[in-house]
């Protein structure tokens, strides 16, 4: 997915991301956490959060699993 500004995610799913190109942090009730490319992480399903652009916009890959 690419963000240009910010781009907020509540869709209910776990997943674990890869950020491919840009730089900037994954916001929500727990703080804000800086990423860049080449940075991956992993997404609890109940963690409402939003990417916010730094420098460059981002690219992130969000490897999902199959909806049950």
């Amino acid at each position: 997915m690419d963000v240009q500004t910010e781009l907020a995610l509540e869709d209910g799913r776990y997943y674990v991301g890869v950020v491919t190109a840009g730089d900037g942090a994954i916001e929500g009730d727990l703080g804000s956490f800086a990423v860049r490319r080449g940075d991956t992480f992993a997404c609890a399903a109940s963690l409402a959060h939003a990417f916010r652009t730094g420098r460059e916009p981002l690219e992130v890959v969000r490897c999902m699993g199959s909806r049950v």
